[in-house]
């Protein structure tokens, strides 16, 4: 019994640790030498945003003043107002939240695949195995380094989605289809992107699972787990699909949906990985993973690896977008489907499909010992090592970890050879008495666990929380060109910015700031204003663009902040690296969360459906809100109140259920 534990507690535990060393406690992940993520940018703001809204001014937060002069806060997916674990911020300060997120999710992640694996049958070492594979795959921290947080909360969820599957196709009842839906609601509420993947896994998984004898039960089941999980994510699908028709991601076509598609020569990966570590072109997934899921195909299980067979180049076709041919035709047939840009992220299947391939080859060899095909490949696998390395060291010493991870993969494959390993044994006087060939696995299992983390702590670093960089007065309203005070300085400030670098952006608002900035908005930009196409980064592509100083003045700024000297603006202030423009006066308005009281004039606040004064409905004569003051306007959306009442129903729904099934 202790060893079992050890097989499946020690990945888990081996997991938090690398997350600890990953990102650091009091930082934020980031790329190695980056000055930001999305975790500065976005994530830290948000989780900031709701813990002063609930502890400072006593609301939930359902519209945020600061970002593009104002957005709906609760219907924007990446805010994380609806995802319960986003709630520990309140007990907690941001960046230590974050870091306990972060933490957390990779334990969930391990610990859902050690359950999942344990209940498909798998012996203990290739448990550890699949758990080390799952979770350590390169894809998690490269999306760290990015600071795609949500992408690595929704990830974490995939094998309890999947092993819930497993469990209500054995055993039908209300509990599970319930279970079902619980950890389907999680996974959306984490990230609806990733959750269209998983969710579709789950079917095809699903659908190899029935057994006709309760067929009837099992679609029953699943329908019913379908409504609770559409139940429980209503309070954030509602109020997003009431804004659907007024967001600038309703512009997106399938040509700009196929942004950052995977190039084929991306596939080289699978051997040798990026030293960039760029996410959506990580393709590497561990030598040792990757023979193990050969293996399995040889291993004349086809019921049990069928499906897995069928979405792994299924989810590859869909990673190479307009590279390859399902992609746009796709698109242009569901248009709906736009919504789902950088296709590279159907990866995650091909992750979950070869980590499941890896544990049925690997069970296989620990169950049929010494083949010749077997030796074969473990013999070929130590001389291309060999002969990688020695060739690398003269012309390629890039090369040189590829060539070492495929030595020993071969030298842990032949440990995996039961006659091999029973004449190693006997010249040290070894025997082998853990689970099924426990010994025999460990080597492979360590150079997978070895390789992998050496790698992700290659790509992924912590950042310190940036703190304010320039002292404006209170009031003021900040265009940026060089989109500079976006992150934790802004929000700690309490500035209120027409620039922003965030997906979720209303179209008439985006289309204000970008003839504000003296730019266009051809279609879907993540940052608002949209920089021109071609532009070497975002930071300088507005360097050499005029600002229109009316439009800017109509909007209500006060300052123009950048790096560089704006054009068409004169007379600088400079604080520290910054050059800053004073052009207008502060707003003589209050603005608080939900709520906001003018004394005179527009209201210089950007129009979004659920304003009321009184009570009675603001209308959308242009950008801003049209009230004139003096006012005090209310945001109550009537789409987020649906939304809520549904799944508070749910929840009680849920509740009478699983007390009397």
């Amino acid at each position: 019994m202790m060893r079992l534990r050890l097989w499946l507690l020690v990945p888990i535990g081996a997991i938090l640790v690398v997350a600890v060393l990953m990102v650091p406690p009091g930082m934020l992940p980031a790329g190695p030498g980056d000055t930001f993520s999305d975790a500065s940018l976005s994530h830290w703001p948000n989780a900031f945003f709701l813990r002063e809204s609930v502890w400072q001014h006593g609301q939930w937060p359902l519209y945020h003043p600061g970002r593009m002069l104002g957005q709906p806060f609760a219907a924007n997916p990446l805010s994380k107002v609806w995802y319960p674990p986003q709630w520990f911020v309140l007990a907690v300060p941001p960046t230590l939240h974050l870091n306990l997120m972060v933490y957390g999710h990779m334990v969930l992640l391990a610990a859902g695949a050690t359950l999942w694996l344990h209940d498909e049958g798998f012996a203990p070492p290739v448990i550890a195995f699949g758990t080390l594979a799952l979770a350590l795959t390169p894809r998690v921290p490269a999306h760290l380094a990015l600071g795609h947080l949500d992408i690595v909360y929704a990830f974490a969820w995939a094998p309890w989605v999947l092993r819930a599957v497993y469990r209500t196709a054995g055993e039908p009842t209300a509990h599970r289809a319930l279970e079902l839906g619980l950890f389907g609601g999680m996974l959306i509420l984490a990230d609806v992107r990733i959750a269209l993947y998983v969710l579709l896994t789950g079917v095809v998984y699903g659908l190899s699972l029935l057994d006709r004898a309760q067929t009837a039960r099992i679609v029953a089941a699943a329908a019913g787990a379908g409504v609770a999980a559409l139940g429980l994510t209503a309070v954030q699908t509602v109020p997003l699909l009431a804004l659907s028709d007024s967001l600038t991601r309703a512009l997106i076509t399938p040509e700009q949906a196929a942004a950052l598609s995977l190039q084929p020569a991306a596939l080289i990966g699978l051997l040798v990985p990026d030293p960039q570590g760029y996410a959506e072109r990580m393709t590497h997934l561990g030598v040792p993973v990757l023979v193990m899921a050969v293996a399995a195909l040889f291993s004349r299980r086809w019921q049990r690896i069928w499906p897995w067979a069928v979405l792994v180049p299924a989810a590859m076709l869909w990673a190479l977008g307009s590279n390859g041919p399902v992609f746009l035709p796709a698109l242009r047939t569901l248009p709906a489907l736009t919504w789902f840009r950088v296709p590279s992220r159907a990866w995650f299947v091909a992750i979950l499909g070869v980590v499941m391939l890896s544990a049925y080859g690997m069970q296989h060899l620990l169950e049929n010992g010494s083949t010749r095909p077997h030796r074969a490949a473990s013999i070929a696998l130590l001389g291309s090592g060999l002969s990688v390395t020695v060739a690398a060291l003269v012309a390629q010493p890039a090369l040189v970890v590829t060539g070492v991870v495929l030595t020993f993969t071969g030298v842990g494959l032949l440990f995996l050879n039961g006659g091999f390993y029973a004449r190693f044994a006997r010249m040290l006087n070894l025997r082998d008495t853990s689970a099924l060939g426990g010994r025999r696995a460990l080597p492979l299992i360590v150079v997978l666990a070895v390789s992998l983390t050496a790698y992700g702590l290659s790509i992924v670093s912590g950042l310190p929380v940036a703190s304010a960089a320039v002292h404006l007065p209170a009031g003021s309203v900040v265009y940026s060109p060089s989109y500079d005070l976006a992150g934790p300085a802004a929000e700690r400030a309490g500035l209120r910015r027409v620039h922003a670098i965030d997906p979720f952006q209303l179209r008439w608002a985006a289309q204000a700031v970008a003839e504000a900035a003296g730019t266009d908005l051809t279609g879907y930009s993540i940052v608002a204003p949209p920089v021109p196409p071609g532009a070497q980064s975002v930071q300088m592509g507005l360097s050499q663009t005029t600002p229109d100083i009316d439009l800017l003045n109509a909007l209500g700024v006060t300052h123009v902040v950048a790096v560089y000297p704006v054009p068409g603006l004169s007379s600088p202030a400079r604080s520290g690296d910054f050059y800053v423009y004073t052009i207008g006066d502060s707003t003589p308005c209050t603005f608080e969360v939900n709520r906001v009281q003018c004394d005179r004039g527009q209201v210089p606040l950007m129009y979004a459906p659920g304003w009321f004064n009184g009570s009675d409905p603001v209308g959308r004569d242009g950008p801003l809100l049209d009230a004139q003051g003096p006012v005090e306007l209310v945001y109550r959306p009537p789409a987020v109140w649906a939304g809520l009442a549904l799944t508070v129903s749910t929840l009680i729904v849920m509740g009478v259920v699983w007390k009397i099934a």
